[in-house]
C-alpha cells in the first residue's frame, strides 16, 4: 500500500459512505462530532465580538456547520470534495432551514486545493473541522487558506487528538504504538470497520511551525470532554473520553 492519500481517494471513499455517515449523524449523532468536537466549535464561535458575515466551511460534509452559520452570517459556502455529501449538506439544509438561510449557504463540489474564492482574502472565517489530516502537506493547506481568508480573519481546524493517534485506547488510559516524532499515516475505520481511509499523522510542533510561517496566530487550543447531554447508547464509550484526550480544535487567526 502507497505511504501516501491522494484526493480521489477522498474522493471516492466519501462518495461511497455518503449515505452510511449522513444516517449516522441523523440518527444517534457521532461521539466525536456531535458530541465532543461540534459544541466547543460552536462556543468558540460564540466568544467572537461579532459573528463572521462570510464562511468557509471546507469538508462540509452533511452541512452540519454550514447550516447552523447561514443563521448569523451572510454567506456561507459549503465545500466538499464528494459529490454525494454535495447532495447530502443541500438536502439537509434545504429541509431544516427556511428559504431566507438556505439563499445564504452555495455549495461547492471541489477539493479545498482546486476551489477558487470569489476574491483574495474574502472570508471572515474559514471552518476546517476533521480536516488537517486530510492534507498530505500543511503548507498547502495553511498557504491557500491565507490565500482567501482576510486580514484578522478567523480559522478554526481540528483533527483527532496527537495522543488519540500516536496511541491505542486501553482501559486505563491511552498506550504508545509509534514515536509521537515519527511522521506517518493511519487507517481510519470511523466509518467503516471493512474500509478504511488512510490520514496523515501530525504533531503540534509540525502544525505550529508551519501555521506561523504562513501568517497564522493561534489564539486557541482546545481539547473538548463530551457534553453531559448524549444519547444513552453512546455514554458507555463517552466514559473514557472525560478523562483521556479525544479532539484537538486550534483557533487561529491572519496577521
Amino acid at each position: 500500500m502507497s505511504n501516501r492519500f491522494n484526493l480521489f481517494d477522498t474522493e471516492s471513499f466519501y462518495d461511497k459512505h455518503a449515505s452510511d455517515y449522513e444516517k449516522k449523524r441523523a440518527s444517534k449523532g457521532m461521539l466525536f462530532n456531535d458530541y465532543i468536537e461540534a459544541p466547543a466549535v460552536f462556543e468558540e464561535i460564540r466568544s467572537f465580538k461579532r459573528a463572521p458575515r462570510k464562511v468557509l466551511d471546507i469538508g462540509c460534509g452533511v452541512g452540519y456547520y454550514s447550516r447552523n452559520l447561514s443563521y448569523a452570517s451572510d454567506e456561507v459556502v459549503a465545500l466538499d470534495i464528494s459529490s454525494k455529501m454535495i447532495e447530502i449538506a443541500r438536502k439537509n439544509c434545504k429541509d431544516n432551514i427556511d428559504d431566507a438561510q438556505f439563499k445564504k449557504i452555495s455549495f461547492a463540489h471541489s477539493s479545498f486545493e482546486s476551489y477558487h474564492a470569489p476574491s483574495e482574502k474574502y472570508f471572515e472565517l474559514v471552518l476546517a473541522t476533521f480536516m488537517l489530516s486530510y492534507f498530505d502537506n500543511l503548507d498547502v493547506f495553511f498557504g491557500k487558506v491565507k490565500n482567501v481568508i482576510a486580514d484578522n480573519g478567523k480559522l478554526i481546524t481540528s483533527m483527532l487528538h496527537p495522543f488519540r493517534l500516536f496511541s491505542t485506547k486501553e482501559e486505563d488510559g491511552y498506550r504508545m504504538h509509534s514515536s509521537y516524532f515519527k511522521s506517518g499515516y493511519y487507517e481510519s475505520d470511523f466509518l467503516n470497520k471493512d474500509d478504511t481511509l488512510r490520514l496523515k499523522k501530525w504533531t503540534l510542533s509540525d502544525i505550529a511551525n508551519v501555521a506561523s510561517k504562513n501568517g497564522f496566530l493561534i489564539e486557541n487550543l482546545i481539547e473538548p470532554q463530551p457534553i453531559l447531554d448524549i444519547p444513552d447508547m453512546l455514554k458507555e464509550e463517552a466514559k473514557f473520553y472525560y478523562n483521556y484526550p479525544s479532539v484537538l480544535i486550534i483557533t487561529l487567526r491572519r496577521k
